[in-house]
């Protein structure tokens, strides 16, 4: 794809529900479609592909706002045989009261395999508005506080809590529950999307299944996004999904009270291993 207190998610500016939009996609993004060659441990295979996605509204609610949105995700994963390397580009365009703005995004990551350490960089042009650069690194340690550091656009700095994920490893996190049967998930989750933002995301997995196009298990999921230690009633988002045991998300859906957008798969082509 990205708050406090019970009430209705967050409103505002017609510019800002863009970036908002954005910025949530690229986050659900992260977590759902980096599918990267096989995880760490071996149990968790993830596919190495390039897809693209139609994003589309499939819902909104009387005086919601958003009249139409519509779009297209494109996702390019390659395999950097010590890191996962990530290039997705989103373009979005919304219309309200007969006006509409169009953003265009570029999304690119780096992750270690080993979960240990994450860079990336985003390069957002809103139209009408301008455009917005983010880029910074983080570190993580199962056992010990990481570090973010943010370049773009002024410098901050923020500490990890022990334990946070990156989008690969988060992937692999659910997964690797959803296999073992858990039912609900939580995690803390660092995506770089909203500068030094961290993540507390609840995860509920349905009954699993297996898909009779590939032959390969499918569970429905349903994520909520909390900023992390808030005392939250309402997430910042709810996402759902029909996610594969190799990491392809079969579509996703984007629950944001007033509307709904949807991102539906088009297009899935596997990319060959590396030569390391």
């Amino acid at each position: 794809m990205t708050s406090t207190r019970p009430r209705t998610r967050r409103g505002g500016g017609y510019l800002a529900d863009a970036g908002r939009l954005r910025k949530a996609l690229l986050a659900a993004l992260c977590l759902w479609l980096f599918a990267p060659f096989p995880a760490q441990s071996q149990d968790v295979v993830l596919l190495a592909h390039r897809a693209t996605y139609e994003l589309r509204l499939e819902g909104r609610a009387p005086g919601g706002g958003i009249e139409a949105a519509h779009g297209l995700l494109a996702i390019d994963m390659a395999d950097g045989c010590d890191s996962w390397d990530v290039r997705q580009a989103i373009a979005l365009t919304l219309v309200r009261d007969e006006s509409q703005v169009t953003t265009v995004s570029e999304f690119d990551s780096q992750e270690a395999k080993d979960g240990g350490w994450y860079r990336f960089e985003d390069d957002t042009n809103h139209v009408p508005g301008g455009r917005e650069v983010t880029a910074g690194q983080a570190s993580a340690s199962a056992d010990r506080a990481g570090r973010v550091h943010v370049n773009q656009p002024e410098t901050a700095e923020v500490g990890l809590p022990a334990g946070t994920l990156f989008p690969t490893t988060h992937v692999v996190a659910v997964l690797r529950g959803a296999m073992a049967g858990e039912r609900l998930m939580s995690h803390v989750l660092y995506h770089g999307t909203d500068g030094t933002l961290i993540y507390d995301v609840t995860t509920a997995v349905g009954q699993g299944e297996t898909d009779d196009a590939s032959g390969l298990r499918v569970w429905p999921v349903r994520l909520a996004y909390f900023v992390h230690g808030s005392l939250a009633e309402l997430p910042e988002l709810e996402i759902s999904a029909r996610l594969r045991e190799d990491g392809v998300a079969q579509g996703l859906t984007f629950d944001y009270g007033g509307f709904v957008l949807g991102a539906v798969l088009q297009s899935l082509e596997p990319l060959p291993p590396p030569d390391c």
